[in-house]
């Protein structure tokens, strides 16, 4: 899959996200008193699920290596070792579309449920495991690109960067809001190709 073509479908998962995942969070009625948590939610579901994937990923190789009869902690920098994983990467990627990830989208979910576990009704949310399926099978196939591209973790910014961040307006907010530059919080992370953004964060000012 060619990287724009992958932008495209990280992009996808916000959309739905904005257009699906959001609304349904804000019909819960336990959510209706916590009107922000909606956006932390989201937010958590696609970091986690770069975590997962990522933490799958790696699995998956050093299980490559054991089946092999090598130490999972052997080095990649052995060009034996190196040129066994490429080749096992490949694999993994050609078949990003229909790789198994349910145990990647089980991880999102329960650790969100866990997480706020006095708002139960998370797990039976149905957008909400949609979500977590989509942002895993998007996480899967970024991280397995060469090279991977990734989320940008680094949501430490108090001002908006015009070429990192875009601002999201909820129905309802008057446009004071719009023309504060100074970030709230975020809804979505943005995407890095290198140390280019080819997706900009989703913040609330």
């Amino acid at each position: 899959m060619i990287r724009s073509k992958l932008v495209s479908q990280y992009a996808a998962v916000w959309a739905r996200a904005a257009d699906e995942v959001l609304p349904a969070l804000a019909a819960l009625e336990p959510l209706r008193h916590t009107p922000h948590l909606k956006y932390k939610i989201v937010f958590s579901v696609v970091v986690l699920a770069f975590r997962a994937v990522i933490s799958l990923r790696d699995r998956r190789l050093n299980e490559v290596k054991s089946l092999l009869g090598l130490d999972p902690e052997t080095s990649s920098s052995d060009p034996h070792v190196a040129r066994l994983l490429s080749a096992a990467t490949r694999v993994l990627h050609t078949t990003a579309h229909n790789f198994p990830l349910g145990e990647a989208e089980r991880t999102v979910i329960n650790q969100v449920v866990s997480t706020l576990r006095e708002y139960p009704c998370l797990a039976s949310c149905g957008a909400l495991h949609a979500l977590a399926a989509a942002a895993c099978r998007a996480a899967w196939a970024l991280s397995l690109h060469s090279p991977p591209m990734r989320i940008d973790t680094d949501f430490t910014p108090v001002v908006m960067n015009p070429e990192k961040h875009v601002r999201f307006s909820p129905e309802g907010r008057d446009g004071r809001d719009r023309r504060s530059d100074l970030i709230k919080s975020f809804v979505w992370p943005a995407l890095m190709d290198g140390g280019r953004c080819v997706f900009r964060a989703v913040v609330l000012t």
